[in-house]
């Protein structure tokens, strides 16, 4: 029996994410590395509350708040080649 579920609604998909961007090394098969922009602000762990909002196409937004830190992961879901606007002006 096979099945597919949508792993942005799962925590623990969530906190791999945020440990890899964190970490800011790469997957085990080498597809996906992590990189973050330096702040001081820490990242959250996806062991408090994680949300998705809905409503959006190309990419799922998902809140993750541990009650000492929050933010926005954002999974793009339509990879476009170039710069992407979204992830530019939330560099800056």
């Amino acid at each position: 029996m096979a099945w597919i579920y949508d792993a942005v609604h799962d925590p623990s998909f969530v906190s791999a994410w945020l440990e890899l961007i964190r970490s800011e090394s790469g997957s085990s098969t080498g597809s996906a590395t992590g990189h973050r922009t330096r702040s001081e602000h820490r990242l959250p762990t996806a062991h408090g509350m994680v949300k998705v909002l809905s409503g959006e196409q190309s990419n799922s937004s998902v809140i993750v708040d541990d009650g000492e830190s929050a933010a926005i992961v954002k999974f793009f879901r339509v990879l476009s080649e170039g710069i992407n606007p979204e992830v530019e002006v939330g560099r800056h």
